[in-house]
Order: structure tokens, then C-alpha cells, then sequence
């Protein structure tokens, strides 16, 4: 039940930014998504390695990437 209440919402937000939201690209932005907030809550208490004074710009990075991603998704053919 879960599963399928995730690809609903992150389909859902896919389609409102115009991406045709098939099972692949609803996975695919589901781990960028959840990679990118796991990684910036971890950063320094279970991430040490990590440079806490730029976890702002590896976050701002990150999105700007999936944004970019997600532009070009637009266009492309089913995964």
C-alpha cells in the first residue's frame, strides 16, 4: 500500500512539472528525491566524512542537477 501511495505522489509531481510520469521516471526521481533529503539530514551527525559548512551548496547543487534532469525528461521517450 505504501509503495503504490509513493508512485502516486511523486507521479503526481512529475506530472505537474509536464513530465509524462511512467513506473521508470517515478522511480528514478522517487531515489534522486530521497537521496538528496536523506544526505542533507545525515550531514555531519551520520555522515562525518562530509564538510558540514557546504551541506547548503551540495543541497543547492544537487537540485539544481535534478532540475536539469528533470528538463530534459520532458522530451524523452518512455524509460
Amino acid at each position: 500500500m505504501f509503495r503504490k501511495k509513493q508512485l502516486c505522489l511523486f507521479g503526481a509531481i512529475l506530472e505537474s512539472f509536464g513530465i509524462k510520469a511512467d513506473t521508470a521516471k517515478i522511480n528514478l526521481f522517487t531515489n534522486l528525491s530521497l537521496t538528496a533529503m536523506v544526505i542533507r539530514r545525515a550531514i555531519p551527525d551520520t555522515l562525518p566524512f562530509f564538510v558540514p559548512e557546504a551541506a547548503e551548496e551540495t543541497m543547492d547543487f544537487q537540485l539544481n542537477a535534478m532540475v536539469d534532469a528533470l528538463e530534459k525528461l520532458k522530451t524523452a521517450p518512455a524509460l
